[in-house]
């Protein structure tokens, strides 16, 4: 079900892009105005600092995944233990070894479900600069090239219009809220 608004969502954002763009181009043919398109993502990959937020993403990742080992090694060695120990010692020892084994483990899911997280915030946190500095460089590049907009496939929105083309004002004005 929610795979299925997704992908509706996803047609018919693709379908208004095909027509907006559809309908520039013809614009544009009248007017002499320039369109482009780009893929962010290739843009994206290409910048040093995004080889650079990788980088630091993996060292970040590793000390995660060094931290799960450990609480994996543990909990091993703590269930060996138990196991070894449960059936020669008394109730309330292997009570207290099963409590312990019971505490280690939620402790490793409580883990488990902040790392994700955390590596997603550390992702953003990261990608925010590579980002700003490719829609920095595609407004430049835009800008030096007289492009009047300039569409990304990979995300099916407007990577570039100049702030004069927002018509909210209008539409305030319209409404009369302004």
């Amino acid at each position: 079900m929610l795979l299925t608004l997704a992908y509706q969502q996803t047609m018919k954002t693709g379908i208004t892009l095909l027509l907006l763009t559809l309908a520039s181009f013809v614009q544009a043919q009248n007017t002499g105005t320039k369109f482009g398109y780009i893929n962010s993502l290739e843009l994206i990959n290409l910048l040093p600092e995004s080889r650079t937020a990788d980088s630091l993403m993996e060292v970040y990742q590793k000390e995660i995944q060094m931290q799960y080992s450990i609480y994996g090694q543990e909990y091993n060695t703590k269930l060996q233990e138990y196991m070894r120990v449960k059936d020669s010692v008394s109730e309330f020892v292997a009570t207290s070894k099963l409590s312990d084994l019971q505490a280690l483990e939620k402790r490793i899911k409580e883990f488990e479900s902040g790392s994700q997280s955390m590596l997603q915030r550390k992702r953003e946190e990261l990608l925010a600069p590579v980002l700003l500095r490719a829609q920095a460089l595609i407004k430049e590049v835009a800008v030096e090239n007289g492009y009047r907009m300039i569409f990304d496939i990979s995300t099916g929105s407007l990577a570039y219009a100049p702030d004069g083309d927002n018509v909210l004002g209008l539409l305030k004005k319209k409404l009369g809220l302004e």
